[in-house]
């Protein structure tokens, strides 16, 4: 890999960490964390972003899992939790890790401990600012197919 592409790969990496870190405070200033109905409904919308991201249609995704198109409706709504075998295929179908899926974090335990540190510091509207930059990267990379996880 050229240094010019190590620098981009680096760069991008770090905007997606700090993106990750993000997420995670946002939550934890709402108090998100407590109650397990949320979560599954967090899953849900996460699970149906991915899906439609790699366009990928909810009934093509039930019927690679063998289930019914009503029982993945009802997982994306939160209605439904997924069986653990039904879990693990949808992170390989939609290839994120269960981190992701549950957590809304990829590599949490990569975030080096003073990018959070600094994040405690920023203002809200700083945050929110930073947030929507990094989401604009992962939609870029995104729209490009560009697998910035190592």
């Amino acid at each position: 890999m050229s240094k010019m592409y190590q620098n981009i790969y680096i760069a991008e990496l770090f905007c997606y960490t700090f993106f990750i870190v993000i997420t995670y405070i946002d939550k934890i200033k709402k108090g998100r964390g407590d109650d397990m109905n949320f979560q599954y409904q967090d899953m849900g919308i996460r699970i149906k972003t991915r899906r439609k991201e790699l366009r990928i249609k909810q009934a093509e995704l039930a019927e690679t899992l063998g289930i019914s198109n009503n029982h993945m409706s009802s997982i994306e709504n939160g209605k439904q939790k997924p069986s653990l075998d039904t879990f693990i295929g949808i992170c390989k179908c939609l290839n994120v890790s269960p981190d992701y899926l549950l957590l809304g974090a990829m590599h949490a335990q990569n975030v080096p401990q003073d990018i959070i540190d600094k994040l405690h510091l920023c203002s809200p509207s700083d945050i929110e600012l930073a947030k929507e930059f990094i989401e604009l990267l992962v939609k870029r990379n995104s729209a490009n197919h560009i697998n910035i996880l190592p």
